[in-house]
């Protein structure tokens, strides 16, 4: 009876340990923010993603995830469930060579099922490499009727979107959290 709780016991401690090995590795290979994402409209109305970063290199990627209206958080400007977007993104490649703050046309933008003003959105920037990613944006298709040529929709912390002008979200691009 010994050998068979000792055995369980090297088991579970095994398994303890891979537990933990494997905690470590994804937080460690967790990207860093170097920058902020946001949207403009040119003088034309084309929507478009701006990227602001603190790196050498642009990011290499614009994602934007978005959710239907009947599958939105009911808080009118926070953070989406996320966990049903995957197959709803849009991806945009950055030019390499792109100099801050770089704006990228939403080309197809609205996506063809949101036209509800409540259809939730994120859009945030990426590395491929997986080294550094630009903080998102959350927002609603709504949320857009605010945007006027040379503003920058941002983050604006508390679940909400603030307007900056232009020279304002290349700053807060320098002064990102792990700049």
């Amino acid at each position: 009876m010994s050998g068979q709780m000792l055995a369980v016991g090297r088991r579970v401690v095994s398994l303890a340990a891979v537990a933990v090995l494997a905690l470590v590795g994804l937080t460690a290979c967790s990207p860093s923010t170097k920058g902020v994402t946001g949207l403009s409209v040119d003088e034309n109305g084309q929507l478009l993603a701006v990227l602001a970063w603190c790196t050498k290199q642009p990011p290499d990627t614009v994602l934007l995830d978005y959710l239907p209206p009947e599958t939105a958080s009911a808080s009118p400007s926070g953070p989406p469930d996320l966990s049903l977007v995957l197959s709803r993104r849009s991806k945009y490649a950055v030019p390499q060579g792109a100099t801050r703050p770089a704006m990228l046309p939403l080309v197809d933008f609205p996506p063809e099922l949101a036209h509800h003003p409540d259809t939730a959105f994120r859009i945030f920037a990426v590395e491929d490499r997986n080294s550094f990613n630009l903080e998102p944006l959350y927002f609603r298709l709504g949320d857009l009727a605010a945007l006027v040529p040379g503003g920058v929709m941002v983050d604006g912390g508390a679940e909400s979107w603030e307007i900056v002008s232009a020279d304002e979200f290349v700053r807060r691009g320098q002064e990102a959290p792990e700049c």
